[in-house]
């Protein structure tokens, strides 16, 4: 019985490696780690449970002489799968959905991803859970008013951003990341360092919002 046990666990864990195709799998542990591309340094071997166009879903980071879960290692900021970079949903208090690595449309000192009809439920759903009924769906409906801004083809989209600079996410091993937060016409001025008007905010499209974020990230990166 031992030995078909532990043939199992070394089965499972032969697939774990295999589901990876972890041509370049790198991993950073803090917001500041990815900025200044500082992987970490542990053999790690992510397990992953989806691939798909615009996430990965890992289900845990092993250690790849062991096959043990590595806990230091754990709940990384970001991961480049191959050439892609993927960012870690547990660090969104809006869109908070852990195990769920989002892949970007724009990176730089302020990253964001635009979320529309193609984006991945599992992403623009997020994780929270308020329950059923009509009040349910009326709280997680509260947190998106203002939060819709109009694409080139007339359609409402939202946009997660996340500035790298603003590490206010303290993470139990000591690292401190940068939260992922959907842009509202509240919280703009506060997160794009803007001053704009109230009726500037107002005519904002989601073009405009694009070019702010390039332009800044142009700037801050030079």
């Amino acid at each position: 019985m031992k030995t078909i046990l532990s043939f199992l666990i070394l089965l499972t864990f032969s697939q774990a490696i295999a589901q990876a195709d972890t041509t370049d799998f790198q991993y950073y542990l803090s917001t500041s780690d990815f900025q200044n591309r500082v992987s970490g340094q542990e053999k790690i071997v992510p397990v992953i449970k989806k691939h798909e166009k615009d996430y990965i879903k890992i289900s845990k980071l092993v250690d790849e002489q062991t096959g043990k879960r590595n806990k230091p290692a754990n709940f990384p900021w970001a991961v480049k799968l191959d050439t892609t970079y993927y960012f870690n949903l547990r660090y969104s208090r809006d869109l908070q959905n852990p195990e769920v690595y989002l892949k970007a449309d724009i990176i730089g000192k302020f990253c964001a991803l635009i979320i529309d009809q193609d984006t991945s439920p599992i992403i623009s759903s997020g994780g929270a859970n308020y329950g059923g009924g009509l009040t349910g769906v009326l709280i997680k409906e509260s947190e998106k008013w203002g939060k819709n801004w109009i694409s080139e083809d007339g359609k409402k989209v939202k946009l997660l951003i996340t500035d790298t600079s603003n590490l206010e996410l303290k993470h139990g091993f000591g690292h401190s990341n940068s939260d992922w937060k959907l842009l509202s016409r509240k919280n703009i001025n506060e997160i794009l360092g803007l001053s704009l008007s109230e009726e500037d905010i107002k005519n904002l499209t989601l073009k405009d919002v694009k070019t702010i974020v390039l332009e800044k990230n142009n700037v801050d990166l030079q």
